[in-house]
């Protein structure tokens, strides 16, 4: 091999490409791809043809011949697949050797554009979360559950690629033109507060974004200030209650004979006054 050692790094989810070079004369060898170093290197994969690919579960193989290179490539990469690989080449003797390391690191986000996000909203709203996923995840079955990633329960699913699937309280619908998962919770609760996550189902990892629901308490409606219209009050009540009322008199004759008396006694006044003043001319 044309480099002793090399060192591959990836990230948890993705595919790593590990290419070993070899030089002329070694066309024509079986090649192979093990785990470990080289003194205990448990073969994964051997090359089967020239110039075609060899594929076992997670692994492929290349030998191509004309660059006189040898590629594999490790999919949906776990963390348990960091550690000591080789590339070797089958001869009589010690085999030619590239000792590989591979470092796999933690994915931040996989397949999922965020690694979390918070939402805030009030109780008794609508709640409306939002999880924007990579290319490549739009057929992939989505789902929206209670919890973190390792002991989360599935509370919904995609049933269908653009369309709302709906359960109690919560609707979910899998935007595949804009690669974003919407969820809504309606008729918030307090007790909806906590840990949710989305996710995307596929064989290995999920990619998945930690969601944080925070639900606040909402306001008391305000106190009525409105002022009752004043009443009267109500005239005392009389001791004797069998005692009527006065009232107006309403009679026409006492009224008209009253005035005629009077204007009669006044007439009669006058005239006795000027008897006695002749009297006294006289």
């Amino acid at each position: 091999m044309l480099r002793d050692e090399i060192t591959e790094t990836g990230t948890e989810g993705n595919v790593a490409v590990i290419t070993c070079p070899y030089g002329q004369g070694y066309e024509s060898y079986t090649k192979y791809f093990c785990k470990a170093t080289y003194r205990d290197c448990e073969t994964l994969i051997k090359s089967n043809r020239k110039d075609s690919w060899t594929y076992k579960d997670r692994l492929s193989l290349n030998d191509n011949i004309e660059q006189k290179k040898l590629v594999v490539t490790i999919s949906d990469l776990r963390m348990e697949n960091s550690g000591n690989y080789g590339c070797g080449i089958e001869v009589t003797g010690y085999d030619p050797f590239t000792l590989v390391h591979l470092k796999v690191n933690k994915a931040v986000v996989s397949g999922m554009l965020h690694y979390e996000t918070t939402e805030t909203e009030t109780e008794g709203n609508v709640a409306v979360i939002t999880c924007p996923y990579g290319q490549g995840y739009e057929s992939y079955t989505k789902y929206f559950c209670k919890g973190t990633y390792k002991d989360c329960v599935t509370l919904i699913k995609t049933n269908g690629k653009d369309s709302w699937t709906h359960k109690d309280r919560i609707s979910m619908n899998d935007d595949t033109e804009q690669k974003k998962l919407i969820v809504t919770i309606s008729d918030l609760r307090m007790e909806d507060a906590g840990q949710y996550g989305c996710g995307i189902e596929r064989i290995g990892y999920d990619p998945f974004t930690q969601v944080y629901l925070k639900v606040n308490k909402a306001p008391k409606p305000p106190k009525s200030t409105q002022t009752k219209p004043s009443q009267s009050s109500p005239p005392p009540a009389t001791k004797n209650n069998d005692s009527p009322a006065p009232t107006l008199s309403t009679n026409k004759t006492e009224g008209e004979f009253y005035m005629i008396s009077s204007i009669f006694n006044c007439a009669q006044g006058s005239r006795g006054q000027s008897r006695g003043h002749n009297q006294m001319l006289q």
